[in-house]
């Protein structure tokens, strides 16, 4: 008792209905499984036998076809008066005329002998090469490759091949036969390929013809393996193979390999298939009660119980829209209006928290964009303070020019992001003001794939990097080169932004390095302000996906690595 009710708490509803049917059901198919086994047999025995005579058929047909092709080659080398021409005529001339005459005689054998592929007329003395084919297939540069292999296999010195024998060329098998006479040879050849498939469109053999020997496959290799069938060369007798045993295969030695016929169960003429499907009729008129009695079951409580599993397992996974199917049913209905009630004050709530996060995230990048505008232009005004000191009026013209686009561009800012092709040119314009301001010649180098430049950056951030390293490399002299480097690099599916800002100084001290590189800020409040005003920006923008690092290589080196968004890409 104690065991039947803990079954009874822990196996939900649908699994106990489901049971109860399975008791009735499983003793009624034990019943039926005997009569299934016998029909099995039967239908074994009936796909066996159909196929043992499909194939003696084809293989009796390419027998007589085999037997045809020997008896008309030993007629025409040994009682064909043109072949005699053919062979010991001085003039090449006729002894091709004697060639053609014996091709003409061949239309009969071609329309009666279907596999049989061409006839080759081959004298070495006089190297002539004439060749007949069916001309139900064309084959094209196959006949070139078959010229040049038979032009070198009858040439050599090596005995030839007595007998028929197999012969490859253009990832075919040809099976071959060779006469000679006096140095003059005739060949006729049987495309194995051509012939599976004259196997099924002319002479209608049921199933798939194949030809293999031990370790080859000799033609319909590619429907074997994909069928999944796998061929056993030393059995005689019928044997079931494919993925799921559907196949029955037999087979019969021809000619030193055999040739096999597979046919599936599904493929079997209507009144088989009838036979092999009774046992399954007949179970089903016996449970056809119990399957109404399911199928009423499931469209009115197994149904709408999944669906609102389904909808809970979604919302679990983040999918707040996902709502459960409207049924019917009086108590489902309201499990169900309770439910989407529940999950649309959840959604709602949820949307609101978003916003407010929006928000705040909002209201840090227009933080930290104030305080690029009095950074940059508290420099500037320093820069024309120090010229007009100097009383050099043409060079605060000149600063003038340079410094209206940058001043426009710093104060017109109403974008949290811009492309980094207008940042670029930013930054040279800045190079250009640093020349008319400063004494000496900095430098702007630029090596840039054209891939990023429509890649999203803050304002004012790359400048910012290219401010920093003429603020602390210009050299006394005035000398300083200051390169920077965009690229993207393809990652496990993903595009990576990587933005290389290095100058040719002093570099970065140790200490300052170590402190740059383990997160801590430097003089946060003092010099360094507009450093680490870029480096948030990027990281309010990018999040998780933006990792910087400060590194000396011949001078200091920032970069700046993110992953690029899908609008990017």
């Amino acid at each position: 008792m104690k065991i039947r009710k803990m079954l009874k708490q822990k196996l939900r509803l649908k699994h106990r209905i489901i049971i109860a049917i399975l008791c009735v059901l499983i003793p009624v198919s034990i019943v039926f499984a005997g009569i299934i086994k016998e029909a099995m047999k039967q239908i074994q025995d009936q796909i066996t036998q159909a196929n043992r005579n499909s194939l003696q058929v084809y293989y009796n047909t390419l027998r007589t076809e085999i037997e045809v092709a020997e008896q008309y080659l030993t007629k025409l080398i040994w009682d064909d008066k043109n072949f005699k021409v053919f062979y010991s005529a001085d003039d090449t001339i006729d002894a091709e005329k004697a060639g053609q005459i014996i091709f003409s005689d061949t239309v009969e054998m071609f329309q009666t002998n279907k596999d049989l592929t061409g006839v080759v007329l081959y004298d070495t003395k006089k190297d002539i090469y004439l060749t007949k084919y069916n001309q139900v297939v064309a084959y094209g540069k196959i006949k070139q490759e078959i010229e040049f292999l038979l032009r070198e296999k009858l040439s050599s010195e090596e005995d030839k091949p007595i007998g028929w024998f197999l012969f490859h060329c253009s990832e075919r098998w040809l099976l071959t036969r060779v006469v000679e006479r006096k140095g003059a040879y005739a060949v006729c050849l049987i495309d194995l390929t051509q012939a599976v498939r004259n196997a099924r469109l002319i002479y209608g053999i049921e199933g798939e013809v194949f030809f293999f020997r031990r370790g080859d496959f000799l033609a319909n290799e590619r429907w074997i393996l994909e069928s999944g069938i796998t061929l056993d060369y030393d059995k005689d007798e019928f044997y079931f193979t494919g993925v799921k045993r559907d196949y029955i295969v037999v087979q019969k030695q021809l000619a030193g390999f055999k040739v096999g016929l597979a046919l599936s169960f599904e493929k079997n003429e209507e009144s088989i298939r009838i036979l092999y499907y009774s046992p399954f009729i007949y179970l089903g008129v016996a449970v056809f009660s119990l399957i109404s009695v399911v199928l009423y079951l499931k469209y009115e409580l197994f149904v709408p119980m999944d669906n609102l599993v389904i909808a809970m397992q979604r919302i679990q996974t983040g999918d707040l829209e996902a709502r459960p199917t409207k049924h019917k049913g009086t108590e489902f209905a309201q499990v169900d209006n309770a439910f989407n009630n529940m999950m649309k004050e959840i959604t709602s709530l949820r949307i609101k928290s978003y916003e407010q996060q929006l928000l705040a995230k909002k209201a840090q990048m227009d933080a930290l964009r104030m305080q690029i505008r009095p950074h940059f232009f508290l420099n500037c005004l320093k820069s024309i303070f120090g010229l007009a000191q100097a009383g050099k009026t043409e060079e605060i013209q000149k600063t003038v020019l340079c410094l209206s686009p940058h001043l426009r561009y710093i104060f017109d800012i109403n974008t949290e992001v811009i492309t980094l092709e207008k940042e670029l040119q930013m930054c040279e314009n800045y190079i250009s003001l640093q020349v008319a301001t400063r004494r000496g010649t900095p430098e702007c180098k630029l090596s840039v794939d054209t891939k990023v430049l429509m890649l999203k950056v803050p304002p004012v951030s790359i400048l910012t990097l290219v401010e920093n390293c003429i603020k602390h490399a210009m050299a006394q002299d005035g000398s300083l080169i200051v390169q920077i480097i965009a690229k993207s690099y393809e990652i496990d599916g993903q595009r990576l932004a990587d933005i290389i800002v290095r100058d040719n100084g002093p570099g970065f001290s140790a200490g300052v390095l170590d402190l740059l590189n383990n997160g801590r800020e430097v003089e946060k409040n003092g010099s360094c302000v507009g450093l680490w005003n870029a480096v948030n920006r990027f990281k309010v923008l990018y999040g998780e996906d933006f990792a910087i690092t400060f590194s000396n290589n011949n001078g200091a080196q920032i970069e700046i690595m993110f992953l690029m968004k899908e609008e990017e890409v």
